[in-house]
């Protein structure tokens, strides 16, 4: 707690003030217009001193004995701040808001000296309480998190801390820089072995921040905190998430972010690379948005900076909850490895006959690691370079970059297909035929509706225009995502610049049904994009999203698709510049295979597996009413 005492005191709730023998041109620079200002930085200097002295010496005496104004008992006054009355002068001069030191005069309270100190203006829109609380924290030693000079390099922690960006009434500093250099915070528990942990919120002051080592750096390590949006400063965080943030610490940078990069902190978001800013808002993990794990292979990565040359940082989170009153998560140490033994099962049977063998799924990694996994069975992997999968509805997906049998198809229904009318910019169209019944993860559809937004579902329409990962129940669901983006294509109500029309077109014969978005504009001109791309539905139970042309900002959308309750599915691509010309995407099903079933010592098809532990799967096979022939099928270990 910062304890702060005002004067000269107040008198029936109205502020009184020092008023100095000089008026203000004197503290302002010499002109032909003000001939009583200061000339030079010597003059400047004496004159703003003497100022802030004979301000001190007016309230010295005043000042009760029994407070202490020097906690640390170095003979100095722990902070002092001067609100000067009327609006700033022009930059770097006297009379424009800055942090200093009164060197030259010896001036003092009750024995300490008034030394470093705040110099501001009461009038003004900029210079307001958020910049008081930045200026502040300097005196107490905390360095600028944004850069003075970063050569264009990504903002290290955007508005999620005061020492960056500040706002009115300002948001709290991190807990790694309360705990820093606020010494607010006495404990900074760093995490050693694998499990569950419980952070409580930035607000509470006690169990708000782990430490957790990189396994690939001697230097470089993470901190999480959880950060909840409520109250009278945290609110103020950007976006309208809470949830938990993940920073990496680097000691070799120094104190604070200005001379960055490197950096001290940075903040792991969605979309955020060495050289791509990514999306501040949707940082916090929380498993309300399906954001709930972080490694080398999620979007963001814990990669490290590494003298500038990146790498994986080695980090495992996963299992984050919702943001309750605490917010939990798993974090597994090491390095996890999956061994599977034996890889390949034969059975050679005779119908309507019935066996098992036993496969056996070890965590062959560093002790202490934890390793994930979901079990599914499935026919023959319909790609032989799949860029995913299998999911939990048994899908694949490639693409005509990853598959050398897959072209870029596109579909021209240029004039003939039926144009789309839009009520609002996030709302979706009526229901439209699609010609056929659609198969989408063991549901049946014969309609969809159609989003402005670049997306296609079967269910209940989703206004949202921020995309998020996925799965995730607060995205759309079920849904078809060809770039979910805030996209603002013509419709009723035009706000914005709207441009571009969607087109619906269901192929005569049955066989495939076809989404067009024709040259539909983002919404926000000044992140222009202009995307031309269609998603088609074919009989078989396979869609494809064929990119034809995409301008401008791609990296702001979701690729991917899920299922009705928003917890299957697949992320193809999050804030990052996956679309391009003339690529097609394929989705895919293995099919089903009703003669293998499994068996487990806990009945549950997912599970963990601790470092050098083992767990038994029992591959049951059934030939009741097959007949003679070979038949291939697939146990799914995903982890």
């Amino acid at each position: 707690m910062v304890t702060t005492f005002h004067y000269p005191g107040s008198i029936n709730d109205i502020n009184t003030a020092y008023v100095d023998l000089h008026d203000r041109g004197y503290y302002e620079p010499y002109s032909p217009a003000n001939p009583d200002g200061y000339e030079g930085e010597t003059q400047r200097t004496q004159r703003e001193h003497t100022l802030l002295m004979n301000a001190v010496e007016s309230i010295a005496e005043n000042v009760s004995p029994l407070i202490d104004i020097d906690a640390n008992d170095d003979g100095y006054v722990d902070a002092t701040s001067f609100v000067i009355y009327g609006s700033p002068g022009d930059w770097a001069d006297l009379l424009w808001p800055h942090r200093w030191s009164l060197y030259s005069e010896y001036v003092y309270i009750n024995g300490a000296r008034v030394y470093d100190y705040l110099f501001m203006l009461s009038e003004s829109w900029y210079f307001n309480v958020g910049v008081l609380c930045h200026e502040f924290f300097h005196v107490l030693g905390a360095p600028d998190l944004y850069h003075y000079d970063g050569g264009g390099a990504p903002s290290p922690v955007g508005a999620w801390d005061v020492m960056e960006s500040n706002t009115d009434p300002p948001q709290y500093m991190s807990a790694f820089m309360k705990w820093k250099y606020g010494d607010w915070i006495p404990d900074f528990p760093e995490i050693t072995s694998s499990g569950t942990y419980t952070l409580s919120p930035l607000q509470e002051q006690e169990n708000v921040l782990y430490k957790i080592p990189s396994p690939n750096s001697e230097t470089e390590y993470f901190v999480v905190e959880y950060r909840k949006k409520e109250g009278l400063y945290d609110i103020n965080t950007p976006g309208t998430r809470s949830g938990m943030l993940v920073y990496r610490i680097n000691p070799d940078a120094g104190n604070g972010n200005a001379s960055g990069p490197p950096d001290e902190i940075y903040l792991y978001r969605p979309g955020g690379t060495l050289s791509n800013n990514g999306n501040f808002n949707n940082a916090p993990y929380n498993a309300a948005y399906g954001h709930t794990q972080i490694n080398d292979d999620t979007n963001p990565s814990s990669f490290l900076y590494n003298n500038g040359a990146g790498g994986e940082g080695g980090l495992n989170i996963l299992n984050v909850t919702e943001a309750d009153e605490t917010i939990s998560f798993f974090v597994s140490l090491g390095n996890p490895s999956i061994e599977i033994t034996p890889e390949n099962l034969e059975f050679i049977m005779e119908p309507d006959d019935f066996t098992s063998q036993a496969v056996y799924l070890t965590n062959s990694g560093d002790d202490m690691t934890t390793l994930s996994f979901d079990l599914v069975t499935s026919g023959p992997v319909p790609y032989t370079n799949p860029g995913g999968g299998p999911d939990g509805g048994n899908y694949y997906w490639s693409d005509t970059n990853l598959e050398q049998d897959l072209v870029y198809d596109w579909i021209d229904v240029e004039g003939m297909s039926i144009q789309l009318e839009f009520p609002h910019n996030d709302q979706a169209a009526d229901p439209v035929d699609i010609g056929f019944d659609f198969p989408f993860f063991d549901e049946q559809y014969s309609e969809c509706i159609v989003s402005p937004n670049g997306w296609i579902g079967f269910g209940d329409d989703n206004t949202g225009w921020e995309n998020v990962q996925i799965p995730s129940p607060s995205a759309p669901r079920p849904s078809i995502m060809g770039m979910w983006d805030d996209l603002n294509p013509n419709n009723n109500i035009g706000n914005g610049s709207p441009s571009g029309d969607v087109y619906f077109y269901p192929d005569p014969n049955g066989q495939y049904f076809v989404v067009w978005w024709d040259d539909v504009v983002r919404w926000n001109p000044d992140y222009y994009g202009e995307f031309d791309f269609q998603i088609v539905l074919y009989v078989d139970g396979r869609f494809r999203v064929n990119y034809r042309e995409m301008q401008g900002i791609t990296n702001s959308g979701t690729i991917g698709y899920q299922n009705g309750p928003g917890t299957e599915g697949a992320m193809i691509a999050f804030d990052q510049n996956y679309a391009e010309d003339g690529l097609t995407l394929e989705v895919d099903q293995t099919g089903t295979v009703d003669w293998i079933t499994l068996g487990t010592e806990t009945g549950q098809m997912s599970g963990q597996v601790t470092g050098g532990e083992s767990f038994e799967i029992s591959v049951m096979v059934n030939t009741e009413g097959m007949g003679p022939g070979e038949y291939e099928g697939a146990v799914n270990v995903m982890s």
